[in-house]
């Protein structure tokens, strides 16, 4: 009786040693996180390699995505129009979530006979998730990728569900994607895109200096589509809310 007696006591402090009376500790979630991205100096503008020299200056915003809600904003550059891939990173650690991405670059020639400027851009929501990606080799993956070669176009996504308030005025965001690499980023130049209205005009207006800029009048749903190098968009639908 008293051997019966000492098995039951020894099992219940194992238990207890065990943590069987306790709750178990686990690991925070991750909510912030350092990222990488790569931007793929193509020819934008175009030229015989050869014989022009260009620089490339942009700028990338990350809407929110500062661990204290600022956004996160970086400038980069390429010292020439030569085809050349970059990789990119932040030097601090950005929020996790779904953020609006809007890349701006500037290409200056410099072949001589005077300079010129032009404008590109982007617009785009992308994800950061907790777990970085990486790639065959176990290295970290580049989150996004901004492609610059406007001739390599091949789809354009609109997210549907967008909306605006009735008086106010934003860009459209769309995506336009190069050819097999439907998740990368791809720069147009301005006015590239038109923005067609299949339904519902009246209650949302585009700017004629701007193609993709947009004003909500009444509201109401409208149903538009994006066309750029012959590339059109699948319907989506803007509403605007009073």
């Amino acid at each position: 009786m008293k051997i019966a007696q000492m098995g039951l006591l020894f099992v219940v402090m194992a238990l207890a040693g065990c943590g069987g009376g306790g709750s178990s500790s686990s690991a925070p979630p991750v909510t912030s996180r350092r990222i990488l991205w790569t931007t793929n100096w193509g020819w934008i503008v175009p030229g015989d390699p050869a014989a022009r020299r260009y620089s490339f200056t942009g700028q990338l915003i990350l809407k929110g995505a500062n661990t204290d809600g600022t956004d996160f904003v970086t400038s980069f550059d390429s010292a020439s129009g030569l085809s050349v891939m970059q990789t990119l990173g932040s030097s601090g650690s950005v929020k996790v979530g779904t953020f609006l991405l809007e890349v701006g670059i500037s290409s200056n020639d410099h072949s001589g006979g005077g300079g010129f400027e032009l404008g590109y851009g982007a617009r785009a929501v992308v994800r950061i998730t907790p777990t970085a990606p990486v790639d065959s080799q176990g290295h970290q993956a580049p989150d996004f990728q901004i492609d610059t070669d406007a001739s390599a176009l091949d789809s354009i996504t609109v997210p549907d569900g967008q909306t605006i308030k009735a008086g106010a005025s934003a860009p459209l965001i769309f995506t336009a994607h190069p050819r097999g690499a439907p998740s990368h980023i791809l720069v147009l130049g301005p006015n590239s895109e038109t923005v067609k209205i299949t339904s519902g005009a009246d209650h949302l207006s585009f700017s004629k200096d701007v193609s993709s800029f947009m004003t909500g009048l009444t509201p109401g749903k409208a149903t538009l589509t994006v066309t750029a190098g012959g590339i059109t968009s699948a319907p989506a639908t803007v509403t605007v809310v009073p």
